[in-house]
């Protein structure tokens, strides 16, 4: 099934946490869901007190310990905006490294690298830049993988950045959508 996804890494709290993400994604993808609280998420910026619509799911739908932290927060205040950017376009079962492949180029071999080579606040930053390019080009994409990328510890993390950049190139080779690096450039 093309929608199944076999790339979700296992380990502690990873089930938790995927399950979180995947119901936030599945309220705020909904129509139903107030589009004021939407457009509050989709305005969050770093360094503010987050809108009540942020805690209003936070504190709804978060389990405590998986919000501890000011750095929880933040993450999860970008995961959100995330998802919010991407409505109406939708959440997935379409891992991350193939929606990027689907919209194809080098300019999304790029945004890849650039997503998996961040960390902190600049991967913040990439997070949200990729969110607007796949809703710009209505791609859907599972949207828990944003989650994973932020919130996964240690060597999960380097997993789940390893298998998008896998699944990716493994989409590109099925769809010959991608460029490879040492392919001929056409002169224009």
């Amino acid at each position: 099934m093309e929608n199944e996804r076999t790339d979700i890494p296992s380990g502690p709290g990873s089930s938790a946490l995927t399950d979180v993400a995947r119901n936030l994604a599945r309220i705020i993808n909904r129509e139903s869901f107030p589009s004021g609280m939407r457009a509050a998420l989709r305005r969050l910026r770093p360094g503010q007190v987050w809108p009540m619509a942020f805690w209003d799911l936070a504190l709804a739908h978060i389990p405590e310990d998986l919000l501890r932290s000011e750095t929880q927060e933040r993450q999860w205040a970008v995961v959100m905006q995330a998802m919010a950017l991407m409505a109406p376009v939708g959440q997935a079962g379409i891992g991350l490294g193939t929606a990027l492949a689907r919209v194809g180029g080098d300019t999304m071999r790029h945004r890849l690298m650039r997503l998996v080579q961040s960390r902190d606040q600049g991967l913040e930053d990439q997070i949200r830049l990729t969110a607007r390019l796949l809703a710009s080009h209505d791609q859907a994409v599972d949207q828990t993988d944003f989650a994973r990328l932020l919130l996964y510890p240690g060597e999960t993390a380097v997993r789940v950045r390893r298998e998008l950049v896998r699944s990716f190139l493994s989409a590109c080779s099925k769809a010959a959508a991608c460029p490879k690096p040492d392919a001929p450039v056409k002169a224009e």
